[in-house]
């Protein structure tokens, strides 16, 4: 698949993810925004850039990628009440950002050297995906309000939907390319759905929106352990597109559904 038309893909499945958050409130919508489909192109694009090997070796970053995520989620919760109301929005975007950049640094060359040094990719996967999940149980163990939207987004918010993580996949595509997969995989989950959907609903709609999914986005991230961790099994058995199309169902019976179970769960109690 050419990287434009991947990029271009994920792009408007952002859009439509994040849609959901809005719409439904924060426990339901941050399920489906987090379900793994923008990342269906770019793992046909790794597995083609990159090679069964390589294909292994980027999906075993994942989970420690989405980890990253996940942190950079949690610090839209811990830090608006820490900062001052003139300018908030954009020092919540910066300080957010670079708590990511720092998880994912630490995590591209910490997972590197692993893999390096020798170690399985599955058990690599295995054991990150663990941290994915146990991060996301504690931040959803005590529900938050998650009320839906109250006002109507601005076209350039939806714009920016698109275009941010278009932009994001499409640089994981030509970073597998040119600096190997190890980057690749990592940019590939740059939290470009979660920066608008955040940004978004702390502009438009309110914090006590935004605050309201991001526990469900964090452990909706696991979803992604589960693609990645099925994917290179499914993508050898059936090729990029039948392999990209069971792992999506995998992920979504396994992953997605089993969280929102939890979430209704710790809701009623």
């Amino acid at each position: 698949m050419p990287i434009p038309v991947a990029a271009l893909l994920a792009g408007l499945v952002a859009l439509a993810a994040t849609l959901a958050v809005e719409r439904f409130g924060g426990r339901w919508g941050g399920v489906l925004a987090t379900v793994p489909s923008t990342f269906v192109p770019a793992s046909i694009g790794l597995w083609s850039g990159s090679g069964p090997e390589g294909f292994d070796r980027a999906m075993a970053i994942t989970p420690v990628a989405m980890w990253a995520n996940a942190l950079f989620l949690y610090s839209w919760r811990v830090l608006p009440p820490r900062l001052d109301a003139a300018a908030r929005l954009g020092k919540l975007v910066g300080l957010s950002l670079a708590v990511w950049g720092a998880a994912a640094g630490t995590a591209v060359f910490g997972v590197g050297a692993l893999l390096t040094a020798g170690a399985e990719p599955a058990w690599v996967h295995r054991g990150m995906s663990t941290l994915l999940v146990t991060t996301g149980l504690l931040a959803t163990w005590r529900p938050v309000a998650a009320p839906s939207a109250r006002y109507a987004v601005s076209p350039l918010i939806l714009l920016a939907r698109v275009v941010l993580p278009a932009l994001a996949i499409g640089l994981a595509l030509l970073a597998a390319q040119w600096s190997g997969p190890l980057l690749g995989g990592a940019l590939s989950v740059f939290p470009a759905i979660f920066l608008t959907t955040m940004v978004a609903l702390h502009a438009n709609q309110g914090e006590d929106i935004q605050l309201g999914a991001v526990g469900p986005m964090m452990l909706g991230t696991s979803s992604m352990a589960v693609y990645s961790g099925f994917a290179p099994m499914f993508f050898r058995a059936a090729g990029p597109w039948g392999g990209a199309g069971l792992t999506w169902l995998a992920s979504v019976v396994l992953g997605s559904i089993p969280v929102a179970l939890w979430l209704q769960r710790r809701h009623q109690t």
